[in-house]
């Protein structure tokens, strides 16, 4: 079972770094959103997708929304767990969290009660806000719903925004193994990098299922238009 989970930041140029979840569009001057050529192109020609032939998915507001989306699907049987996600995005969305500081998280990973509620999607403590847009895809990967990501990274980023105490490089700048794994008694799960410029060209992906974020924060409000382009390869369920 494949998940293609898109964010809308991808199709900038330049990246917002260090924003938090909200609903308030970016107006930094330095970033410029894709062509709506380029954004039809990648799609259809990198990421295999048809106007003829729709992907089922969801297209969400903040990107933490996609954890409660694929909640639903293993929820209703739609999807059995555990899947590769290929994860389109400016952020590698593991553990960069303003919710919960990182340090936290590690230490309440054996918790079982923690675990169990982390299965049941968005869920606070109080106030206290454990899973966000930061660290959704990090958290799926923790109760066992994914058990490999490939991470298409932005083409204006030069490293891996991955704390270096969370993957292990296995082989340089390419393929990483989480190092937490072991530590939770899970089988070993792996990050596979790929740049945009290489993905979709040598590998014929077929997806089952879609997840698109506009993800306000982090784009110009003309993103929010980009969107109609969106649709019309996504079947709404």
């Amino acid at each position: 079972m494949k998940m293609l989970d898109i964010d809308m930041d991808f199709f900038q140029i330049g990246i917002h770094c260090f924003g938090k979840d909200c609903n308030t569009f970016l107006t930094d001057e330095n970033i410029t959103v894709w062509k709506e050529k380029d954004i039809i192109d990648f799609l259809e020609q990198r990421c295999g997708l048809s106007k003829s032939n729709k992907i089922k998915g969801r297209i969400v507001k903040h990107h933490v929304e996609a954890y409660s989306y694929w909640n639903d699907l293993i929820n209703t049987g739609e999807i059995k767990i555990p899947f590769e996600v290929t994860h389109i995005d400016a952020h590698s969305d593991l553990a960069y969290s303003h919710s919960v500081p990182f340090y936290k998280f590690i230490k309440d990973l054996n918790n079982e009660e923690l675990q169990a509620q982390l299965t049941k999607g968005i869920i606070f403590k109080g106030r206290e806000q454990l899973i966000d847009s930061g660290n959704y895809l990090l958290v799926a990967i923790i109760v066992g719903w994914v058990d490999k990501v490939k991470y298409v990274f932005h083409p204006a980023l030069d490293y891996l925004d991955v704390f270096d105490y969370i993957v292990e490089n296995i082989e340089p700048n390419k393929l990483f193994r989480f190092n937490f794994c072991n530590y939770i008694k899970k089988k070993d799960v792996y990050l596979e990098m790929i740049s945009s410029q290489s993905f979709g060209k040598e590998h014929d992906e077929k997806y089952d299922y879609a997840t698109i974020a506009l993800s306000p924060a982090f784009v110009k409000k003309e993103m929010n238009e980009k969107l109609d382009i969106i649709r019309e390869y996504i079947e709404i369920n």
